[in-house]
């Protein structure tokens, strides 16, 4: 497991990738740098915009994670977003990815987080992705200390939500011949 984490030089993509041509290939150039390199799997955290960055993660995606609140705005992010990728494969005539909606921001304690589920269950079905990650304090405390949910040693409901998500998302993009006995634990 190999973490690339951003920096300031990032920012410089978006005047690198101002022409189309140079937006379908950038990403996918490097996951396939990777893949040569050996590695597997290749993880894109990417921000919540359309920048020509994300675009041409987009391009290079085989399958695309959305994550989503509970809220109307929230919602019509999704409908936007899914509407982008949509555009983007048939501009550049990509194959679409596989999309999957996940989501975030849950609170347990509200009928409203529960009623935006059921609805998301109703709209996108199959694209949901089980479980939800669900509000809680241990997500900002991990942040001031500058670890993640997984850098202490108590066990939260926050780090049982990212490791079921997790595990979640690595059933739907590990190898199918890989045992479960040979799946990476986390």
């Amino acid at each position: 497991l190999s973490i690339v984490p951003s920096g300031l030089e990032n920012c410089l993509l978006e005047s690198a990738l101002r022409n189309p041509a140079s937006q379908k290939i950038a990403v996918a150039s490097v996951c396939r740098s990777l893949h040569a390199c050996g590695y597997d799997l290749v993880f894109i955290d990417c921000p919540p915009s359309l920048g020509a960055a994300v675009v041409s993660s987009f391009c290079a995606a085989d399958l695309i994670v959305i994550p989503v609140g509970t809220d109307e705005f929230s919602f019509r992010g999704l409908e936007m977003t899914i509407a982008e990728v949509r555009s983007i494969c048939e501009v550049f005539g990509l194959s679409e990815p596989e999309l999957r909606v996940f989501i975030s921001r849950y609170d347990r304690r509200e009928k409203a987080s529960e009623e935006a589920q059921l609805r998301l269950q109703e709209t996108y079905g199959a694209m949901l992705m089980p479980g939800v990650i669900g509000t809680s304090t241990a997500i900002p405390r991990a942040v001031r200390r500058r670890k993640t949910v997984f850098g202490s040693l108590a066990r939260t409901s926050a780090r049982d939500d990212y490791d079921a998500y997790t595990r979640s998302l690595l059933s739907i993009v590990l190898p199918a011949q890989l045992s479960i006995s040979e799946r990476p634990q986390l």
